[in-house]
């Protein structure tokens, strides 16, 4: 995910604590045990049935716990992205139907060797790269074993789970189509599949079947845990888009969704600013390599190039890029004015932004890209406009911000600084070229 996988330790952050939805976990599951102590009274069962505490009580204490701590270390080591409330619930939610899944598997009938834990790894890995993927994945199998804790196949239905686990961390790469996902759950399904396979002929290997049947014994749960990997592929490619929302991050796929240059607001910058658009093509193409270069997510930083000025649409002819050689509009006005014009095309492209559901990704960049930058031209030409003596308000020729939050907006901001200085020069020579990137860098 584009978020986890670039973030950078802020010290500046104060210490994160869990969102107040993992403190009303406390009373849910304090009603839970309620709840069933009512129905289940201790001491109650049948001989030879499993006790009330390790029934009931034992798995809520456990899942509360695991849910406590995992939602205090995402909120303190993964910063601002555990820090909303919708995304710690979307967390919550994917790792509580997990464990209903797996809980309910053998009492339905079905196969255990049908629960999807290489699924869960495979989302941890989507959204929050490889260190947290094996991290949350260990607490989800340690959990697992819990749960399976009398189930007789435990041992064969862990092996299997950590074999497609280990499966999607190894051969896990770039996720640009929604056939990779279902290739990987493929790739997953063979490896479960001949994994448990392989254990159950090692546990018999006294036992030589000589009929269809017999290689069923150990061919039935093989076949059972590669149509669950298989499954699994094609249910996360479905579900995709929902744990986008839920999780408020996008995926690879998303960003190439938003890059088709036939998308209805790129269509609409063509049409009405084409001058704006061919500069947002210039800047996604410098703010990629850039990106590239420093070991960032050089598809986002394209991607939000292209919708980075979308807010010009409002009044396209106030921009240098859109004039046209009919003569700037801001001769007849004054400074402030300008100003105000130039400086709002931030805030209007969070409309543009909003109206045609761009993710919050790409929204934020637009807000970003100039950060509280001056506006030099207008400052200037104010001080020279002011009566003598008079002070120039500094902060009346700024960008309202926030300044660039992520490494990817920060360089779309360069990017289209020096893209729109660039076209300032009269002869734009490397060398020439050079140093004014060294001055706008410097400069910020």
């Amino acid at each position: 995910m584009i978020e986890s996988r670039h973030r950078q330790e802020r010290p500046d952050l104060p210490d994160a604590a869990p969102p107040p939805l993992v403190r009303r976990l406390l009373v849910v599951w304090s009603v839970t045990l309620f709840l069933a102590l009512l129905w289940y009274p201790p001491g109650g069962g049948h001989e030879g049935e499993p006790h009330f505490w390790s029934r009931v009580v034992g798995p809520c204490l456990f899942l509360l716990v695991f849910f406590w701590l995992a939602a205090t270390v995402l909120a303190r080591y993964e910063g601002s992205a555990f820090r909303s409330t919708r995304r710690m619930a979307t967390f919550l939610g994917i790792s509580l139907v997990f464990f209903l899944v797996a809980s309910l598997l053998p009492w339905t009938g079905a196969p255990s060797y049908l629960v999807p834990m290489a699924g869960l790894t495979l989302i941890w890995c989507l959204f929050f790269g490889h260190r947290m993927a094996l991290e949350l994945s260990l607490a989800h199998w340690f959990l697992l074993g819990l749960v399976y804790e009398r189930l007789p196949e435990r041992d064969a239905v862990l092996l299997m789970a950590a074999a497609g686990s280990a499966a999607v961390l190894i051969f896990f790469g770039p996720v640009r189509r929604y056939i990779h996902i279902v290739r990987m759950g493929f790739l997953v399904g063979l490896v479960q599949g001949a994994t448990l396979t392989f254990f159950l002929l090692l546990q018999h290997l006294d036992r030589s079947p000589d009929t269809w049947a017999g290689w069923m014994v150990f061919l039935g749960p093989g076949l059972w845990a590669a149509g669950g990997g298989i499954l699994t592929g094609f249910i996360l490619a479905g579900l995709l888009p929902l744990f986008e929302a839920g999780l408020e991050q996008v995926t690879d796929i998303t960003l190439l969704e938003f890059s088709d240059q036939n998308h209805p607001l790129l269509r609409k910058l063509v049409l009405e600013a084409p001058g704006t658009y061919h500069h947002s093509l210039v800047v996604g193409n410098l703010a990629e390599s850039a990106t590239e270069a420093i070991g960032g997510h050089p598809l986002w930083a394209r991607v939000a190039a292209y919708y980075h000025d979308v807010g010009k649409l409002h009044k396209p002819e106030y921009f240098s890029e859109n004039e046209r050689g009919i003569g700037s509009k801001h001769e007849k006005l004054s400074p402030t004015m300008s100003t105000l014009i130039i400086s709002a095309h931030t805030k209007d492209g969070l409309e543009y932004c909003r109206h045609y559901h761009l993710p919050e990704v790409l929204v934020r960049v637009c807000l970003e890209h100039h950060g509280t930058s001056l506006i030099e031209y207008f400052y200037h030409q104010a001080q020279d406009q002011s009566p003598p003596g008079e002070k120039v308000r500094e902060e009346l020729f700024r960008y309202p911000g926030p300044k660039p939050q992520t490494r990817e907006s920060a360089v779309v901001f360069l990017a289209d600084s020096v893209e729109a200085a660039s076209r300032t020069l009269g002869e734009p020579t490397p060398k020439r070229l050079q140093n004014l990137i060294h001055e706008i860098v410097a400069a910020f």
